[in-house]
């Protein structure tokens, strides 16, 4: 018995569907490029920006500037960011405010005694120069919005007010 061998050959609709999986392959190929390009320095702007905290106490100013230059963190994970330094002015401070979480309840303390400052932190960070969105980890740096300055041994709150795109 003689066993016949069939000859393949292509179709319209094989090289079709040839064609449709090299596109495929291609787009997924050219994303893959493009995040790894941003994530190694290409599509990369150097941004400088200040935060200020207001009516911080001595003591936690002094803490936080033996910490510093610092890498910066959001959500357990460095970010590409640095606080690079700090600058205080002092303030005056007639009240503070202390909410107690569970009950809602405010304390006033009225004209406290301790010594108070204006600091300013000084951050460098490298952001996605394709967005729009300024994102530094979870956060959008934009002049005006409240900011977290987050290290691995610091954490506060404070306002941007200058921000600007550095070589």
């Amino acid at each position: 018995m003689e066993t016949k061998q069939k000859k393949f050959r292509f179709n319209i609709v094989d090289v079709v569907v040839i064609v449709i999986v090299i596109a495929v392959i291609a787009v997924f190929a050219m994303k893959f490029i493009d995040k790894r390009q941003t994530a190694t320095g290409g599509g990369v702007r150097n941004v400088e920006f200040t935060v200020v905290c207001d009516a911080m106490a001595k003591e936690l100013y002094e803490a936080a500037v033996e910490t510093l230059p610092a890498q910066m963190a959001a959500s357990g994970q460095y970010v590409n960011g640095t606080v690079v330094s700090a600058y205080a002015e002092p303030c005056k401070v007639k009240e503070i405010e202390v909410r107690d979480v569970g009950t809602q309840n405010r304390t006033y303390i009225l004209e406290p005694e301790d010594e108070y400052y204006t600091v300013t932190f000084t951050c460098t960070a490298q952001l996605d120069s394709s967005s729009i969105l300024n994102e530094l980890g979870t956060q959008e740096i934009r002049i005006g919005k409240t900011h977290y300055v987050k290290t691995d041994t610091i954490e506060f709150v404070g306002t941007i007010s200058s921000f600007k795109v550095t070589e």
